[in-house]
Formats: C-alpha cells, structure tokens, sequence
C-alpha cells in the first residue's frame, strides 16, 4: 500500500497527513494515487467528513472516480466509498 499504516495507529490520523498534498507534475491528491495503485484501498478509507481530501480534477481532465472505474477488476466498496468525496 503506498500509504501504510501500522496496524496500531488510526487509519484517519495517518491519512489527516495527506489529504492537503498534491502531486506534481498531475496535480494529483492522495485519492488519485489509490484510485490508480491501490484501488481496493479506498474501501477502507473514512468517509470526507473525517478526511477532506479535495476531488479535483487532474491534467488529464479527470477525478480519481474515474481512474477508479477505469480498473479491470472494479472494487464495488471502493467505488461507494468514492461516492462519498463528490
């Protein structure tokens, strides 16, 4: 997982970290990252209230839902926990 969290820490603390982070040069969130590497991931993230990572779109014009469906084997938890951040 590109963002791991020791099993004794709480996952929405070691997350709080990243949601203000972007990646340069795609003007990618922590969202785009797992929608891209680490899809199933998403399914464990909290929910925006707790975590308020931005939704933006990329240089390619597109969100991290859509790099989420773009997945082979699409993750169904995953994607309702996107559904979330829109």
């Amino acid at each position: 997982m590109i963002l791991d969290a020791p099993q004794d820490t709480n996952r929405s603390l070691n997350l709080k970290a990243y949601q203000d982070l972007y990646f340069a040069p795609y003007n990618w969130t922590v969202l785009h990252l797992l929608a891209i590497y680490e899809p199933s991931e998403i399914s464990k993230i909290p929910s925006y209230p707790d975590i308020q990572v931005p939704t933006l779109v990329d240089i390619y014009n597109k969100t991290p839902l859509q790099y989420l469906l773009a997945q082979e084997n699409i993750d169904y938890s995953s994607i309702t926990n996107m559904l979330k951040y829109i």
